[in-house]
């Protein structure tokens, strides 16, 4: 709310405005990365460019286009990182095949790698999987103990990614980003 009369302002600018701290600036050179890690805890950050303040960048900031592919690329590590732990972890492709349990989803994984091996693209029969039956493998493997969590964490890392991947908005709230 403006303030109309100068007569009406009580007390002083300290008592209602934020000291400048360091933990508020960022760096024009950070990544973007920077500023994501942090978001959480400071959803806005006065961006400095050399010894001046040139801008600020705040949590609606990363609904935009530059900071969708880091995410989706985040998420593509992940899901390399999985795989390759599957790999680690079982024994054949049947032992992590029989992890998944709708029949329609390994049907689907069977119908992509046959595919991959007439084009000659095939490496193994993982990289036929989506991101849900890495997940699902992953979950079957885990001790029931850490499956819940596990469960959540990479429900809502599968939302984001879908998110991302299909152009949604998944960062509209500040619980959100």
């Amino acid at each position: 709310r403006a303030v109309q009369d100068t007569d009406d302002a009580v007390g002083q600018v300290r008592d209602a405005m934020c000291p400048l701290r360091g933990d508020l600036i960022i760096s024009a050179d950070a990544g973007i990365l920077s500023y994501i890690a942090g978001a959480d805890e400071r959803p806005c950050r006065l961006v400095l460019r050399g010894s001046r303040l040139d801008g600020i960048v705040t949590l609606s900031d990363l609904q935009k286009l530059p900071v969708r592919p880091v995410i989706f690329l985040l998420v593509t590590h992940l899901e390399l990182l999985m795989a390759q732990w599957i790999r680690q972890h079982c024994q054949s492709e049947d032992e992590w095949l029989n992890k998944i349990e709708d029949e329609d989803r390994r049907d689907n994984i069977n119908d992509k790698w046959a595919d991959l091996q007439a084009n000659n693209l095939a490496i193994d029969r993982l990289t036929a999987t989506e991101f849900a039956d890495k997940r699902d493998v992953l979950l079957e493997l885990r001790s029931p103990h850490s499956k819940n969590r596990a469960r959540k964490e990479l429900g809502r890392i599968e939302r984001l990614r879908n998110s991302v991947a299909h152009a949604g908005d998944y960062a509209l709230t500040q619980k959100n980003a």
